[in-house]
């Protein structure tokens, strides 16, 4: 099989997954995590890496998801917090270049 005929399949199949989405939930907003590329039909904003922050402007819609200390889930053996400081700096850093902090 042709490597290329794959993806095109792969997209092929997303598409028609935002297509359902839109059908079902038209005011679901549906994030670049799902591997196509961000633009207003297809996705609504994208999604950096976890807790990878913006560097430079970027003119559509984008968020960085972030934790509060160093895991994403409960670990009773967390003892190092991001601290309201650097929590509020990642928010006004990212706002100031038109994205989001989550």
């Amino acid at each position: 099989m042709d490597p290329l005929s794959k993806i095109n399949h792969q997209k092929e199949q997303l598409l028609q997954v935002v297509k359902l989405i839109r059908e079902l939930q038209p005011n679901c907003l549906i994030n670049s995590r799902l591997g196509l590329p961000t633009d207003a039909e297809n996705v609504d904003f994208e999604t950096l890496g976890d807790n990878q922050f913006g560097s430079n402007y970027i003119a559509h819609p984008w968020e960085t998801p972030g934790t509060i200390a160093h895991s994403w889930g409960y670990n009773g053996q967390e003892n190092e917090w991001k601290s309201t400081n650097q929590i509020f700096q990642s928010l006004i850093s990212n706002v100031s270049l038109n994205g989001g902090f989550t």
